[in-house]
């Protein structure tokens, strides 16, 4: 325990990065190259952005309208470092113990660079979509699933704290590591097919509106992650570390305000984040998320089914992805 940032007591400090010494720093882990400002890098040729969001929303005649909305990104990991103390028991009841916390404040906004193609005007540019505000967390120990493999298979020591001005509050638990000869073939895809939630659950209620139809002929919105291999095709990568982290992890989950829950409830988020050294020093981000949204029945009167003797409305999960490669313009 020597080795840990003092903290006397179970509250929370801050220290500007200038006032960190290497101690701090090795607290801090490998978040400690996320610190600074972070934006788009520049897009491929023939290409509308490095950054792509796609989401589906609710249109005319309780149907459904697939979005996919190219945008620019800040990303910033503020210059303070959080240190939290977690005072209690653990595996002993008689013995009180200090589980020790560091991590980033960060600041997200996400804006629009989609024209005629987004049918939506508050989508369209130069428009803000998206607003986030939270910490990425070191969890050092005393981790409730540290050292032991949960459903998933990870060793849990990283957790993402989220609140989105929609309604949402978010928390991810996962694991970072270190990936060795990596290239843009060692990130996977992710699906943008609605999957049905229920056996009775079809696809005659415009769920699948779009999904044929790419939108931007460069970027395949069913397989997003193809885009960000296509960005660093033939880059040499010096170290990369991966934060992955997901809300079906331990604790984590989501929290909608009753209007969300109602209408378009955020059900799980996946996420992947790799922070790449390149050869020539430079600090390059990519990430891709995944978050489930379910929409209720809305159309249970026109397309419903009957199953088990009941009239049952259709439920169908659809995945909103968002991906985006950023360099780091300052720390």
């Amino acid at each position: 325990m020597s080795n840990h940032i003092h903290l006397a007591s179970a509250g929370i400090k801050t220290f500007p990065v200038a006032d960190l010494t290497p101690a701090q720093l090795k607290e801090l882990g490998p978040l400690a190259h996320l610190i600074g400002t972070w934006e788009n890098v520049a897009a491929p040729a023939g290409t509308a952005s490095s950054g792509w969001n796609v989401i589906m929303v609710p249109a005319a005649n309780n149907g459904f309208r697939l979005e996919v909305i190219p945008y620019t990104e800040r990303l910033v990991f503020e210059p303070v470092l959080i240190a939290a103390a977690n005072k209690g028991p653990f595996e002993n009841p008689d013995k009180e113990e200090i589980q020790h916390i560091v991590g980033l404040m960060y600041v997200q906004k996400i804006s629009s660079v989609c024209t005629t193609q987004c049918e939506d005007p508050e989508l369209q540019a130069p428009n803000v979509i998206h607003m986030e505000t939270g910490l990425f967390l070191n969890v050092q120990d005393y981790n409730t699933q540290a050292g032991t493999q949960n459903k998933n298979g990870l060793v849990l020591s990283f957790a993402r704290l989220s609140t989105v001005p929609h309604g949402n509050s978010v928390l991810a638990v996962g694991q970072v590591n270190t990936m060795t000869n990596f290239t843009a073939k060692s990130i996977p895809d992710i699906d943008g097919h609605p999957t049905p939630i229920n056996p009775y659950d079809h696809f005659g209620v415009g769920y699948t509106s779009g999904v044929g139809n790419n939108i931007f002929k460069e970027f395949n919105q069913m397989s997003p992650n193809s885009f960000l291999r296509t960005t660093i095709d033939g880059q040499k990568f010096k170290n990369v570390t991966r934060i992955e982290m997901d809300t079906d992890n331990a604790s984590g989950g989501i929290l909608n305000i009753p209007f969300l829950q109602n209408n378009v409830k955020a059900s799980k988020m996946s996420a992947s984040f790799w922070i790449e050294e390149l050869e020539n020093g430079a600090y390059q981000l990519q990430y891709s998320q995944l978050i489930d949204l379910i929409f209720p029945g809305v159309a249970a009167i026109d397309a419903s089914v009957t199953f088990g003797g009941k009239i049952q409305p259709i439920q169908v999960r659809w995945p909103h992805t968002t991906i985006n490669t950023m360099t780091k313009l300052s720390q």
